[in-house]
């Protein structure tokens, strides 16, 4: 009994230094977050503008800001559509942020027609491991045919509203002449008697 006593004793104590040893090498990953805006809230194909984007450290530990890809919504490996911002290599203490714009030009052709979201990825190490932290940001592009369709429906109100208008004059002037009409006949009645 008193060996069982010593074994259980020896093997808790092991399991208590390589307890201890795992949880010394486990250390807090960084919160990192990755916000950004547009310098507009809508934007037409062929337009040009500038996303401006900020990366924060929320801590505990120290990250080095490695390089920033924006992917816009037209991306495609075929004919590209992405931006990088390339040896940043700045050191973010916990509660610092890093910030870049960057200029773009929504393609004129049906490639720019949809809108959607600028997606950021921020590439960051904390000692010798290699992090990736992703986010995104609206977009809004004005499809041509939303445009042409407004356009429509205005010029088919105003048409209405100016038939209306001259329908309602029409009908204001008839009821003007056919009253004064009856007016002078009753006088010519009157003046008769």
């Amino acid at each position: 009994m008193v060996r069982l006593k010593k074994k259980t004793i020896i093997l808790l104590v092991s399991l208590t230094f390589v307890a201890m040893a795992l949880f010394s090498v486990v250390r807090a990953e960084p919160a990192v977050s990755i916000s950004g805006y547009t310098e507009k809230p809508l934007y037409n194909p062929g337009q040009s503008g500038t996303v401006t984007l900020f990366v924060y450290n929320h801590g505990p530990e120290d990250i080095v800001l490695k390089n920033v890809t924006v992917w816009y919504p037209w991306y495609s490996q075929v004919w590209g559509g992405n931006d990088t911002f390339t040896s940043i290599n700045a050191t973010l203490s916990s509660g610092e942020s890093w910030n870049g714009s960057k200029t773009f030009t929504i393609p004129s052709d049906s490639r720019g027609a949809s809108g959607g979201f600028i997606v950021v990825a921020a590439v960051y190490t904390v000692g010798t491991s290699t992090l990736t932290e992703e986010d995104d940001v609206m977009m809004s592009i004005v499809n041509p045919s939303d445009v042409s369709q407004s356009v429509d429906r205005l010029i088919n109100y105003l048409t209405v509203a100016i038939a209306l208008m001259v329908i309602c004059t029409v009908i204001i002037a008839a009821a003007i002449f056919l009253g004064a009409h009856k007016l002078q006949s009753v006088w010519k009645m009157e003046q008769t008697a």
